[in-house]
């Protein structure tokens, strides 16, 4: 399966996350090359980030931002859907934000189709995410 995108753990230098167009996030040991989780999403991983306290991934699935504790083993939670498919994101150092950017298509007026990129910062609590990817 094609790869995507990979992110490494933000203090644990043996631990990554990768994204592919099967589907699938999974984080590795890379000292092992062993699987310690895996996820399956309904749509190709396009972009994956770990927050700073690395207990939480967040992962850009078509139009949809999903929440992860993967440690836990516990499933990843649909936090946001965009109407267009989301591009990027990327949790901000300081902890309470997530920047992420989407790609928007619109008809111009000489009928030409354009895409453009929106970028939106979203304000993040780890704390309710922490409850929300525990039920």
């Amino acid at each position: 399966r094609c790869l995507l995108t990979v992110k490494f753990h933000p203090f644990l230098p043996d631990v990554v996350a990768s994204g592919c167009l099967g589907f699938e996030a999974r984080v590795w040991d890379c000292a092992t090359g062993r699987c310690l989780r895996r996820a399956e999403f309904d749509r190709a991983i396009i972009s994956l980030s770990f927050h700073p306290a690395g207990d939480i991934l967040a992962v850009a699935a078509g139009t949809s931002i999903y929440l992860w504790d993967y440690d836990s083993g516990a499933s990843p939670k649909r936090e946001f859907t965009h109407p267009h498919p989301i591009r990027c994101l990327r949790f901000l150092p300081s902890c309470d934000a997530l920047i992420v950017g989407a790609a928007n298509s619109a008809r111009q007026e000489d009928g030409e189709d354009r895409i453009t990129f929106q970028l939106m910062l979203c304000d993040f609590d780890a704390a309710a995410a922490r409850d929300f990817t525990h039920p």
